[in-house]
């Protein structure tokens, strides 16, 4: 908790997208967060993904987890600027 609200997640999700839009050549990207965990969607949101459905994965148990998944496409994307 200590390395909470200081930025890094955000940093690297944006390091990822970059990577897959710039690098790779990746045409979409998604993510998704736990419904509790709205911070991870905030993050999401910064890097410029969109929401886009509600999903249910599943735990290592089968228990399902309610989670928010997120799109962002590559023209989309404004590059290493975006942020």
């Amino acid at each position: 908790q200590k390395w909470w609200g200081r930025g890094y997640t955000a940093e690297a999700l944006c390091a990822v997208r970059d990577y897959w839009f710039g690098a790779v050549g990746g045409r979409w990207l998604a993510c998704c967060h736990a419904n509790e965990n709205v911070a991870s969607g905030a993050v999401m949101q910064k890097a410029g993904f969109t929401y886009d459905h509600d999903a249910a994965y599943h735990r290592f148990d089968g228990s399902p987890v309610p989670c928010r998944v997120y799109k962002l496409l590559r023209e989309d994307w404004h590059g290493t600027n975006a942020d």
